[in-house]
């Protein structure tokens, strides 16, 4: 595959393009369910923003991508499946915004590396998570971090290493309590509970 061609056929547009599978498979992987969609949002040529949905990525669609989308800042996976951890993404140096939603039967220890992501600041998980995984806290330029609609009934008190935090969402959870910890969070201006 011919990774210059397909960025530039991402990037023909100013507005948000939807590819369907017929389009994309004989570039990047033949493991595409049906109702498989990637949006891609460029401006002036230059991809911002990739979303795949309903897709299961290959070991070698994962290879592909890691050559194609090096400087995108923001990724979304929607109902995504991987073959193996992603740790492709840990190699994407411009990485500012990261989405995990409903992922399926997802371990989230196994998404560690993603505290190797030195540019992250934005980070939403979104699938039944019912602990906040020891790693998330280790991320510490992190400013936006949304984790509504989990199952988190207890935060860690490590949450308060996460000094650049300005906007937490934790709407539609278990929780029963917040800890000490978040009073360490002075740079919080939004904290979201329900």
């Amino acid at each position: 595959m011919n990774g210059k061609f397909l960025v530039d056929r991402f990037a023909l547009s100013h507005l948000i393009h939807v590819y369907h599978v017929e389009g994309l498979k004989n570039y990047i992987g033949k493991d595409f369910k049906k109702d498989a969609v990637i949006e891609v949002c460029s401006d002036n040529g230059k991809i911002h923003a990739v979303c795949f949905e309903n897709i299961v990525i290959s070991d070698s669609m994962c290879r592909e991508l890691s050559l194609i989308l090096y400087d995108v800042p923001r990724l979304d996976f929607y109902k995504v499946s991987f073959e193996s951890a992603p740790s492709w993404l840990k190699g994407i140096a411009k990485l500012e915004h990261l989405a995990f939603v409903d992922l399926p039967d997802v371990d989230y220890n196994s998404y560690e590396f993603v505290q190797e992501i030195q540019s992250l600041r934005n980070l939403r998980i979104t699938n039944d998570l019912e602990m906040v995984p020891d790693w998330l806290c280790n991320i510490k330029q992190l400013t936006y971090l949304d984790l509504r609609h989990n199952k988190i009934q207890r935060l860690p008190d490590s949450l308060g290493n996460l000094q650049q935090l300005t906007y937490l969402d934790l709407r539609s959870n278990l929780l029963q309590r917040l800890p000490d910890s978040l009073a360490n969070l002075q740079q919080l201006t939004s904290l979201k509970l329900s």
